[in-house]
């Protein structure tokens, strides 16, 4: 009987290689905030960080009882970091400094941020008289709030409303000169007396000085829907 041996041969086999995954560790940052004049920490404050770039990221915090924020989860890229103080009385940096602060966050970088410094500000009261309940009448589109130096516009929002009117409130920064806005296209609008703006509108200048003991406030009137 003849044998027959068969020889395998194997050329160049390598077994399949497993796809690596590249995983970017999240970093943080933390910091506090403070007045800038006194240098208490301010509770409460809302801090905001935004990713550049897409896809489009960001994340919320607010300051605790001792100013301190934290900022978890974030992935590496370039940020803006923002703080808003609730209600009045504190100007945003990010929306009356004209180059907000970027900060590049490294991959698993645990960032100490240096303290925010809120400046106190003037608040801007602005009442608008509305006997004929036209403003929640749903059809209004008021215009309301300052030009700053750089025409840039900073809208005032509702502080209270009631039957006769509603009553606006921002704060602005003390010592600088800014325009008072008002206007609309659906809305006749007049001053404190009643009597129609030129042209439905007002752009006048003026500035809240340190150390005035009453804040120049502003009264108008809606004195009927626009034709």
């Amino acid at each position: 009987m003849t044998k027959i041996t068969l020889t395998f041969l194997l050329i160049g086999y390598s077994a399949p290689a497993f796809a690596q995954v590249s995983v970017s560790v999240p970093g943080s940052i933390a910091g506090a905030t403070a007045d800038s004049v006194t240098g208490k920490p301010l509770a409460g404050v809302f801090v905001t960080a935004v990713r550049s770039g897409l896809p489009p990221l960001a994340r919320h915090a607010a300051s605790d009882i001792t100013g301190v924020y934290l900022l978890p989860d974030l992935p590496s890229g370039t940020y803006t970091v923002c703080a808003h103080y609730p209600g009045e009385g504190y100007l945003d940096p990010c929306a009356w400094n004209s180059i907000p602060q970027t900060i590049n966050l490294a991959a698993g970088q645990a960032l100490a941020q240096k303290t925010i410094k809120l400046t106190p500000g003037s608040v801007l009261q602005v009442r608008v008289n509305d006997p004929g309940a036209l403003l929640s009448a749903g059809a209004a589109d008021l215009a309301l709030g300052v030009r700053g130096s750089k025409s840039i516009f900073y809208p005032a929002h509702v502080a209270a409303t009631d039957s006769g009117g509603a009553s606006y409130q921002l704060t602005i920064p003390l010592d600088t000169l800014v325009s008072l806005q008002i206007s609309s296209g659906h809305l006749k609008l007049g001053d404190a007396g009643g009597t129609a703006l030129p042209g439905n509108t007002l752009l006048q200048k003026f500035q809240h000085k340190t150390g005035d003991a009453n804040p120049q406030a502003f009264t108008f009137s809606v004195i009927g829907a626009a034709q």
